[in-house]
Parts: C-alpha cells; structure tokens; sequence
C-alpha cells in the first residue's frame, strides 16, 4: 500500500512537470488542469503494471520451485548412484583383498607341494636305490629263511590277536560283573533307604511316646513332690507345735469363792510359750493355745468345812477332790494331778465345791493354792 502511494506522488509530480497528459480527444483545452480520467488512467495502468508485476513474480517463483526440484532429484539421483558406487567399489576391494590373501595362501600351498614333492622326489631316489640294493642281495639271502621271518612274524600276530580277543572277553566280563555291582549298590541303597526310613519312623514314634511319657512321669512325680512338701510342711510344723514347750504356775489371790465360782489363779510366777498372758491375768483360767497333751496340777488350801474343788476342761469335770471335813478351824490342802489332751481353743478351769452349806462359800487361802500347766 506505501509502495502504491509512493507510485501515485510520483507520476502526479510528472504530470505537474509536464503540465499535460492526453488519454483520449476528451483531454480538456487546457493543458494545465489535471483530470480525474487522468488519475483514473494513472491508476489503471499502476494496477495493470501491478498484476503484471505479480504474475511475473509467480513465473519466477515456480521457475525456482522447478528449478530446485530438478536439482534435488539430480543431486539425490546422484548421490544414490554415487552410494551404489561406493558399495560396489567397496566390494570390489574386499573381493580384491580376499583374492590376495586367497593367492597368498594357494603360493604358500604351492610351495609347501613344492617342497613334498621335492621330499618325494629324494625318497623315491633313496627307495630306488634301496630297491636295486635288494635285487642285488636277493640271492644271497635264502626264501627259506624269509619264510621263516614271515611265519614268526604271523604267530606274533596270531598271538597279539589271541590276547587281544582274551583282553577283550576280560573286559567284557569285567563290564559285566561292574553292572551287577551297580544293580546291587542299587539294591541295597533301596534297602538301605527303607530301613533308614522305618528306623527314623520308628524313633520318631518312640520320641514322642517317650515325650509322652516323659510328660506323664514329671506331672506325676511333681504332683509327689508337691504332696510330700506339703505333708513334710504339715509335719514339721506338727513337730514344732507339739516341741514347742507350753508351762505355767499360777497363784490364787485368796479369798472366799462361791460354790459352784471359779478359783481364779491370775498371780502368774512363770510361764513358758504363753503368749496371751494378760488373758490369764485377767480371767484367772488356762486357755490353751497349742495343740498337744498337758499335765494339770491343782492344789487349793482351805481352812473351810466339808471343802473341795474340781478341774472342769470346757464344761466337762476330769477330777473332783475332797479337801477336809470338820475339823475346827485348821486348814488342809487338796491336790490334783490330770492328763488330758488339749486343742487351741480349750479351757481348764477349777471351780469350789463342797464347802459350809450354811455359807454357801469356799475359803481359799493365797500363797497356798497354785495352778501349774505342762504341755508333755
């Protein structure tokens, strides 16, 4: 488009410079006004140069496109026929070289035939002559004596055949008795196998019958164990309860008692194993605190007529003794000595009996009555 009105400004400078331009018989009188055919004609001669101007530029561009064309179909035309070239010069010249190499080795065979038959050529020369030195000793040396050689020389023959037949048969039976070796190795590889597989069966059987039994007999034998140390604990603390040494003396306070009260003995002078002494204290009565069998000694001094006592375990009476009758005022002693077996828990007691019935009491004397308890 800049390149159109560049062209326009210049032919209209022209056209001034002129000052006339005729297009056809109606071109005005006046050559120095400028018409608009004039710009009309300008215009359709700069559109006409224009297509030409592009045509042109077709012409040439498709002049070049064919132009290249044809010289890459020569340059690609040549350049396969140049490869193909190559290739086959390049054949050529390993054909070339493997035909001298080829030649090199055939001239190496020609000469090592060469050098054979130049080594033949001497040996015939040589058995020739070794030839003509037979004929010539050939009736010197006897036919006879040959016939002999030729013989020997079979027996030998014979001889070697014969061995090599016997080496043969000894190879033969060799194999042989090899191969039943083997079928018997077989044999008792099997067997072998089999018993080794029942013997593992077997131990595997065993094994566990034995861990079975094995189980079994250490369940069985802890299960004693368990039981002896529980019976060896019971015993031994049996043996200690019944060594464990229990023994008391016990004073009365005196006083006058109820018949039918207890004598209380609550002034402890020793005591052994005793652990609740403060209960003796307390209810002047022996309450036992081990298991085992005791000795119970009572003496109670009274100055009271028609007196007496009795050791009562629990509510039951073991002994009853008569102190005096009546005897004035002078006082007696009444003793009583009793075994019996006690268990925790069971209470020796002595109770007043007899006594003034008018009174209804049992005087008992201090100092003079005791209370003594051994467990044997």
């Amino acid at each position: 488009m800049a390149e159109m009105i560049h062209t326009s400004m210049f032919i209209f400078l022209i056209l001034q410079c002129v000052r006339g331009f005729l297009v056809d018989s109606t071109t005005p009188k006046n050559p120095g006004v400028i018409t608009d055919k004039h710009y009309i004609a300008v215009m359709d001669l700069l559109m006409e140069e224009r297509q030409a101007r592009h045509l042109l530029e077709q012409v040439v561009t498709n002049l070049q496109q064919k132009v290249q064309s044809l010289d890459q179909k020569n340059i690609s035309k040549h350049a396969q026929d140049i490869s193909a070239l190559k290739l086959q010069v390049n054949g050529l010249v390993a054909t070339c070289s493997l035909s001298q190499t080829n030649f090199g080795v055939l001239e190496g065979k020609f000469k090592d035939l060469e050098m054979n038959y130049t080594l033949l050529k001497d040996e015939n020369q040589i058995l020739s002559q070794d030839v003509s030195i037979l004929r010539q000793t050939k009736s010197v040396v006897s036919m006879e004596h040959l016939k002999q050689q030729v013989q020997a020389t079979s027996n030998k023959v014979n001889q070697l055949d014969y061995n090599n037949m016997v080496r043969n048969q000894d190879i033969i039976a060799i194999s042989n008795i090899t191969r039943q070796n083997q079928l018997d190795v077989k044999t008792i590889d099997h067997k072998l196998t089999q018993q080794i597989t029942s013997v593992e069966t077997e131990f595997r059987e065993k094994s566990r019958n034995d861990t079975v039994v094995h189980r079994e007999l250490t369940e069985a034998l802890n299960l004693k164990i368990a039981n002896l140390a529980a019976n060896q604990s019971t015993q031994v603390a049996t043996i200690a309860q019944k060594n464990y040494p229990v023994a008391l003396t016990a004073w009365n306070a005196g006083g006058d008692v109820t018949i039918g009260g207890e004598i209380k003995f609550n002034e402890v002078k020793t005591s052994t194993g005793i652990r609740n002494l403060s209960a003796i204290h307390s209810t002047g009565t022996f309450t036992a605190e081990e298991d085992g069998v005791y000795m119970i000694a009572v003496t109670v001094n009274s100055g009271t007529n028609d007196s007496g006592f009795e050791i009562h375990k629990n509510n039951s009476t073991l002994s009853q003794v008569y102190i005096q009758g009546t005897a004035g005022d002078n006082d007696q002693s009444g003793t009583s000595v009793v075994s019996t077996e006690l268990r925790m828990g069971d209470l020796i007691s002595v109770i007043a009996s007899g006594g003034s019935r008018e009174k209804g009491i049992v005087h008992v004397d201090k100092g003079w009555s005791t209370l003594s308890i051994i467990k044997i």
